[in-house]
């Protein structure tokens, strides 16, 4: 009886969908992501004048979130939302939510110590990314006294990468929710582009130079403005080749590409703009050696290299010239100075480090006081031989995704995320969970489309399947 009556409202919903076209294009998928994105920007923009809001909203995420991993058999669900925490944890920090600065690295590291527990799947799990946090801890012993904000700034960062990499490296998915996840990450980025785009619409005049950076990213910091769009952009640009579906969205997802990418631009911090750039010409080097990927990068190649002709010429004039200016100097902004400083402590104490957060000193002899922008020499100077070891074991896991095999597709996504993070740990450390989540997210199985891990595959790569809907019908490229 109970089958009879699925049966039918199965057929009715068929058949309505049939006779009323209107109603099947709301439901469509890309309608649903449009209007997804379209929420964020709401949100975001109620966020400026309202923290209460910016505050339940970051709550109730977490929230959602804790449930979903409780009572979800499978853990997709979790990880749009960890993907989500990414991309709004600069909002939530910009819009002055009430809830601690390391809130957004804190919730995805609860979400995904609650994940590995209730699958019990660490005995099958990398355990390498675990050596490299636990080879951090002895440094502690160094400080002259405890000081729990600078700890937890110092270690969220590589705790969640670590815990990161050993969740994703028992998990497997298809390309659906890889779609899922990207735009996850891209919905976010649009609010924080929107919103910044209105403050540049809205603001009577705008001072030319770097002063328009503290105007165009509305208090927030530049540096990690520039690097969340420019993840936005990277996820819209692996969305167009995971998507082979949806035309029109594909469509809307490039031009989501190249606003993202022209903002970051007028952020005047150029790291998010060339880690993105980087992360993508990684990606590149694979879709060109698939022969299905093949024509679809080479017109997304072109018509990149059009927009390039169109838009950075009037963002230029703009900022009067300031712009070309800019990202023709290749200064390191103090960066260079301050791996001076950590090459220095490395050099004095090469055995254990200065301790972690001790660093500051030195790059006061070159620079001034301030944290480490750049996550490697940081790991030399406050952790000696020990942060030569979590550098080994990075380059280890990095090397193995290299030389992994699989398909053109799964290697351009794995491998650009993986590069995202490191590049971005190079000039901004782990100030962000986006680097950490980014770089344990490429340790995830891509499976091709229909396929499943048996058993006996599970044994042999500690691999799990959970899909949350059924595998895309386009071929796995």
């Amino acid at each position: 009886m109970d089958k009879h009556l699925q049966t039918t409202r199965v057929s009715d919903h068929d058949r309505n969908v049939e006779v009323n076209p209107v109603r099947g294009a709301i439901n469509s998928y890309s309608v649903k992501t449009i209007s997804f994105m379209a929420l964020q920007i709401i949100l975001v923009m109620l966020f400026r004048n309202n923290v209460y809001i910016s505050t339940a909203h970051a709550l109730l995420v977490l929230l959602l979130g804790s449930i979903w991993v409780l009572t979800d058999e499978t853990p997709d669900r979790a990880i749009y939302v960890c993907a989500y925490i990414v991309g709004f944890e600069l909002i939530w920090r910009g819009t002055e939510a009430l809830v601690f600065w390391e809130y957004g690295k804190y919730a995805v590291i609860l979400l995904l110590l609650l994940l590995l527990l209730k699958q019990h799947s660490i005995t099958r799990a990398d355990k390498r990314p675990l050596v490299y946090f636990i080879l951090l801890l002895p440094a502690i012993l160094l400080i002259p006294y405890f000081d729990r904000e600078m700890l937890a700034f110092q270690l969220s960062g590589p705790l969640l990468l670590a815990l990161a990499a050993v969740v994703f490296s028992t998990i497997s998915i298809n390309l659906e929710q890889m779609k899922r996840i990207l735009v996850a990450i891209i919905a976010p980025a649009v609010g924080l582009a929107f919103m910044l785009s209105f403050n540049i619409l809205t603001v009577e005049e705008i001072p030319i130079g770097l002063a328009t950076a503290k105007i165009i990213t509305g208090g927030i910091g530049p540096n990690q403005v520039s690097s969340i769009l420019g993840l936005g952009a990277l996820a819209a640009f692996l969305y167009i080749f995971v998507d082979r579906q949806n035309k029109g969205l594909r469509i809307i997802m490039f031009g989501i590409m190249i606003w993202l990418l022209g903002q970051a631009a007028l952020t005047f911090s150029r790291g998010g703009f060339w880690t993105a750039l980087g992360a993508m010409a990684v990606a590149a080097l694979y879709l060109i050696r698939q022969s299905r990927l093949r024509a679809a990068f080479l017109i997304t190649g072109i018509l990149l290299v059009i927009c390039y002709f169109i838009f950075f010429p009037a963002l230029n004039d703009f900022t009067d010239g300031e712009l070309a200016a800019r990202y023709q100097n290749f200064e390191q902004s103090g960066r260079a100075e301050i791996i001076q400083g950590d090459l220095l402590a490395f050099k004095e104490h090469p055995i254990f480090g200065v301790g972690i957060g001790q660093s500051t000193q030195y790059h006061a002899i070159f620079f001034r006081e301030s944290a480490s922008h750049t996550e490697y020499t940081r790991l030399l100077a406050e952790h000696g031989m020990l942060g030569v070891l979590t550098l080994l074991i990075l380059i280890w896991i990095t090397l193995d995704r290299v030389f992994s095999k699989g398909p053109m597709l799964s290697k351009a996504i794995v491998l650009s995320l993986t590069v995202w993070a490191l590049l971005f740990m190079y000039h901004a450390a782990t100030r962000l969970a986006a680097p950490g989540f980014l770089f344990g997210l490429g340790a995830v199985t891509i499976l091709a489309a229909g396929e499943t891990i048996s058993s006996s595959e599970e044994e042999e790569t500690g691999a799990e399947y959970s899909p949350i809907s059924p595998p895309t019908h386009a071929p796995m490229d």
